[in-house]
């Protein structure tokens, strides 16, 4: 019943995420299945016993796989984009984390550039930037016919390691990630600056 609230109310959709929705259902959902458990173990234990002593195994493994790729540890185990809550590294913790060479690259953009200057970074980069404002004029699009031969380009660590990139429509409806066009700058730009995980363009 919660699931399908949260799935076609709108009011509920507002204040919870299908991620939170799923949380408070697994907990309510997680007693039950527990006593349902049981109920088979005792059952089976019952009525046939080699066949108990065989499945009892086989749902506890289930169990326990279905438990880690709940909490997001299979990510990390077997690839994937873990959950902000467990790294910081990755897609989803670069929308709330700034790295210490993503903001000695932001100081390094704020020294650098001046009040006449362009920075367009992508907005996962747009983070790290506001993080230590200058002057220069931010524009958080790096898709390549969108960027102007004189400004500067800050690809942040998710473009350069993770090789991805995020793109915004110009109302915010709606955005999308892509594989980073890193080719594209070497060609046409300077690194001005690089840390290893973070680079400058000019």
């Amino acid at each position: 019943m919660i699931g399908g609230l949260s799935r076609f109310s709108g009011t509920l959709a507002a204040l919870y995420s299908p991620e939170r929705a799923a949380i408070v259902t697994a907990i309510f959902l997680a007693a039950p299945v527990t006593m349902l458990l049981d109920d088979a173990a005792e059952t089976l234990e019952t009525h046939g016993g080699r066949v108990a002593r065989t499945s009892l195994p086989v749902v506890v493994t289930v169990v326990g796989v279905f438990a880690v790729w709940a909490t997001g540890l299979g990510t990390l185990l077997f690839g994937g984009d873990p959950p902000g809550s467990l790294t910081a590294h990755g897609v989803n913790a670069q929308q709330f984390t700034v790295s210490t060479t993503e903001l000695a690259t932001a100081d390094w953009l704020r020294n650098h550039a001046s009040s006449q200057d362009v920075v367009q970074t992508d907005p996962f980069g747009q983070l790290v930037l506001l993080s230590e404002t200058g002057n220069f004029h931010l524009l958080d699009e790096i898709v390549p016919k969108e960027v102007d031969a004189a400004s500067y380009v800050y690809l942040s660590t998710v473009n350069l390691i993770d090789n991805r990139t995020q793109a915004e429509s110009n109302d915010f409806a709606y955005s999308t990630v892509y594989r980073s066009n890193i080719t594209f700058f070497n060609q046409n730009f300077y690194i001005v600056y690089s840390t290893g995980s973070t680079r400058v363009y000019h």
